[in-house]
């Protein structure tokens, strides 16, 4: 027997025209928002910036939005169109990259790693053999990926590019006289022999990257990234130097707080508060012969925390839980998810390896994978117009604000936070986001397969 929402899933795929919600009345409270000349000038250079994005021009639709909220903040419908513009701009920028942009902007990231690797070669004690094997190790992997990249990057952009190239000499060879076709031909051949070398340089490399699949190191990142996708999260790399975890801990602070702390200054807080603690930590202590530390060895050891790169563990994960009131959440690729201070209001996501440098351990920041698609401006913007909307009860733009971020969620497989916000939408009157909700809902896939059946029997003459 069906059950009333299941009888509403129907009805809107026998009536799609309808509202999905139409058996829950929607609330009849008007728009809290007082006309006025500062929204009446917002709503004019959005009609602007709409037209903007209209004719290519994105740059100025972004600008002509941005206005629009400087002079009406509290206009809920200026961040929505900014948002859905900053992420067409996203798009478009990656679309159009050019071969001469895209050489640029690797020079400028080569820089950048070039600055990064000094950062780890300096961060070697002089006569720490293990540790230089470590950061040498580090060096390489880095040197190596980001080589893989750009040659993956200039590969693609290069594909079009030469198919043309390709075809014009092929035209031109055609109508050339016997001299002019030997040139060519010597010039095909360095071109052959320069893609050939390419050729087997990229077999190499997918060689050595099949065999680095096989390896503990990708088999626990692969875990780690399967975790953290479900929280709509990715690994975000810090660097290796027996800082690690404090640089993840500095990272996720900064973008989730707004907290500006470097490693140092969590390591001096650290030391700090497990002095000040010392019951809380000491008897989890035990030294290189298994023997619980004595007052004066754990004083050293909070010491070492402030002055040296020692590691740091769970310990220090618990005192800076402690210290700046967050809950800690690490993921590994092993066992359960490690959660310190789960008390606390906010929570920060950082990521555990016990293989991925020659030593083993290593922790990672994180980041969400949600802005590789929809940038943080954007994001903020969406977020903007949904509160805004709720607050002056504008359903119109909130409907398209819910739907904008719906659609994105569910591009990133978060279906169930998708459907919730369909369905708020859908409430609201927003086609397109019934056609969602109907869509995602398993009885009505069953429903539209029944139906479809029965057209194709009424079509072919037979009984149903």
């Amino acid at each position: 027997m069906s059950n009333r929402n299941d009888e509403r899933v129907l009805n809107a795929i026998l009536n799609p025209n309808t509202p999905f919600e139409d058996s829950e009345p929607k609330s009849t409270t008007e728009s809290k928002y007082e006309a006025n000349s500062a929204i009446d000038e917002a709503k004019s250079l959005e009609i602007e910036g709409v037209k903007a994005a209209q004719a290519g021009d994105l740059k100025k639709s972004i600008e002509t939005f941005g206005k629009a909220i400087e002079i009406a903040p509290h206009w809920a419908s200026s961040y929505n169109n900014r948002a859905q513009a900053l992420r067409l701009s996203g798009d478009t920028d990656r679309n159009s990259e050019t071969l001469e942009s895209l050489t640029n902007r690797h020079r400028k990231e080569k820089k950048e790693l070039q600055t990064k690797l000094q950062s780890l070669k300096k961060s070697v004690t002089k006569g720490d053999k293990k540790k230089k094997k470590e950061i040498d190790a580090e060096i390489e992997k880095l040197e190596r990926e980001f080589e893989e990249r750009c040659t993956l990057e200039i590969k693609n952009i290069n594909q079009s590019t030469k198919q043309c190239d390709e075809k014009f000499n092929e035209q031109k060879l055609s109508g050339s006289t016997d001299i002019k076709a030997e040139k060519i031909s010597k010039s095909q051949k360095r071109r052959e022999k320069k893609e050939k070398s390419e050729h087997e340089r990229e077999k190499a490399i997918s060689l050595q990257e099949i065999e680095n699949q096989k390896g503990p190191a990708a088999i626990e990142l692969k875990k780690i990234k399967e975790k953290l996708l479900k929280k709509n999260l990715k690994v975000k790399e810090v660097i290796s130097d027996g800082n690690c975890m404090y640089y993840a801990i500095s990272d996720q602070i900064k973008t989730q707080l707004s907290v500006n702390k470097t490693f140092q200054e969590l390591r001096d807080l650290t030391c700090d508060y497990m002095l000040q603690n010392t019951d809380d930590f000491q008897p989890y202590l035990t030294n290189d012969d298994g023997d619980f530390l004595g007052i004066e060895e754990y004083r050293e050891y909070c010491h070492n925390i402030r002055n040296t790169p020692v590691w740091g563990g769970q310990l220090e994960l618990k005192a800076l839980s402690d210290v700046l009131k967050v809950s800690i959440e690490v993921v590994q690729g092993e066992g359960s998810n490690i959660v310190i201070g789960e008390d606390q209001k906010n929570r920060l996501v950082i990521a555990y390896h016990r293989h991925m440098l020659g030593s083993g351990e290593h922790y990672n920041s994180t980041e969400p994978k949600i802005f590789s698609l929809f940038t943080i401006e954007a994001w903020k913007d969406l977020e903007k117009a949904i509160n805004l909307s709720k607050e002056f009860n504008d359903q119109k733009v909130l409907a398209l604000a819910l739907t904008q971020k719906g659609t994105i969620l569910r591009l990133k497989g978060r279906d169930d936070e998708a459907i919730d916000c369909f369905k708020v939408a859908s409430s609201c009157g927003n086609s397109f986001a019934k056609q969602q909700v109907v869509s995602m809902n398993p009885y009505a896939a069953l429903c539209n397969q029944m139906l479809s059946d029965v057209f194709e029997k009424i079509k072919k003459g037979e009984s149903y």
